[in-house]
């Protein structure tokens, strides 16, 4: 995690009101033209997680420098190095979203959850947040911790409270930002030509690759078709410029995202 994080760099720069943006493999560091950000608008609640939001939110960041951090998978260690290498401070307002995959796999879960929360940064889900919340509610229900398995041990659910967990359950699927051209923020991608409230819920946390079957393109089984993201790029306008002039997405570990 750290490794890619910090030694992969390009510059890249959206339209509008954004300015430079700084990228990391699953990093992605935007000055917009400083206040706080807030939310502008949800759909009412949608219980696609048991207690879940709405699963797409819109955000707002006025003139604030946004740092955008894909897949920390509960490495809390370079998660604190990462953010003392880009100079955050929220002191200044900076704005961090977390692009899902906040826990498993990394030693410090519990950690990386309790600082998104204090430190009032953003989140969409991801694939292992979505197993989480569930297994968090069978384990409320049995007291019985799950098994470790080849994500690693659940050990670190004896750390969290109930806060952390309503919190994390309280994130959205994508976030529009408003204040970088409509851009959104998703953990795995987006099918083109399809509408943002017409995206099948598990494909916004679990696409990896799509097939054109009979014109319309289909979500298939990784290394089974092509990247969504170059069928996206390929179309020539970003997939669908209703939905977004850019998506920013982690995810694809194979891929080293």
């Amino acid at each position: 995690f750290g490794q890619k994080l910090l030694f992969a760099r390009t510059m890249a720069r959206t339209p509008g009101r954004g300015g430079a943006l700084l990228l990391f493999t699953t990093l992605f560091s935007a000055r917009c033209p400083t206040g706080a950000s807030r939310y502008l608008a949800e759909s009412g609640p949608v219980q696609w997680v048991p207690g879940g939001s709405a699963p797409h939110q819109q955000l707002e960041t006025g003139e604030a420098r946004v740092l955008i951090i894909g897949d920390v998978h509960g490495c809390y260690e370079e998660l604190e190095d990462l953010l003392q290498r880009c100079d955050y401070d929220k002191g200044k307002g900076d704005v961090v979203i977390l692009i899902g995959d906040l826990v498993n796999k990394g030693p410090r879960s519990a950690d990386v959850l309790k600082l998104a929360v204090s430190e009032g940064f953003h989140a969409v889900l991801g694939n292992h947040d979505v197993m989480f919340i569930h297994q968090w509610d069978e384990y409320k229900m049995s007291g019985n911790i799950p098994p470790a398995d080849m994500h690693g041990s659940y050990e670190w659910f004896k750390h969290l409270s109930d806060e952390h967990v309503a919190w994390l359950r309280g994130r959205p699927l994508t976030l529009e930002l408003m204040d970088h051209s409509n851009a959104i923020a998703v953990h795995a991608g987006m099918v083109p030509g399809v509408p943002l409230t017409e995206q099948r819920k598990e494909d916004l946390y679990e696409i990896r690759d799509l097939k054109e079957v009979s014109g319309k393109w289909q979500v298939v089984q990784a290394s089974k078709g092509e990247p969504w993201a170059k069928v996206w790029s390929d179309l020539g306008v970003w997939g669908c410029s209703a939905l977004a002039p850019f998506v920013y997405f982690g995810h694809d570990a194979p891929r080293g995202l």
